[in-house]
């Protein structure tokens, strides 16, 4: 249940970033979606860095994966590895988490 409310939210902001980045006239309107694409891809930013923590929790370090990551389909598992692999490492994700990131989102918008 967790895990498809933030799918739903991962979307719904997806989309939100999609629609800010339409087509704008004038200085103050970009600067507006400059604004507001920021602030939206720093919530979108979080909620995938709290999905991926709440996987871990409750799937990987859990008997839930030892008893169905084998009935996965291979598709899947080929999914679940490549998002174990991209958070494994050194990712855009991590730094702009480690990043206070309305403070960066608001020195970024005047440069």
């Amino acid at each position: 249940m967790q895990a498809g409310a933030a799918l739903n939210e991962i979307n719904i902001l997806n989309k939100l970033l999609i629609v800010s980045n339409r087509k704008v006239n004038g200085a103050v309107e970009t600067k507006a979606q400059n604004s507001q694409t920021l602030f939206i891809l720093s919530i979108l930013t979080g909620k995938l860095w709290e999905s991926w923590k709440f996987l871990q929790k409750a799937y990987f370090q859990s008997k839930i994966a030892k008893n169905y990551n084998q009935l996965l389909p291979e598709e899947a598992k080929k999914h679940l590895a490549e998002l174990k692999a991209y958070f494994g490492k050194d990712n855009l994700i991590k730094k702009i988490i480690g990043l206070n990131i309305f403070q960066t989102a608001i020195f970024l918008f005047f440069i």
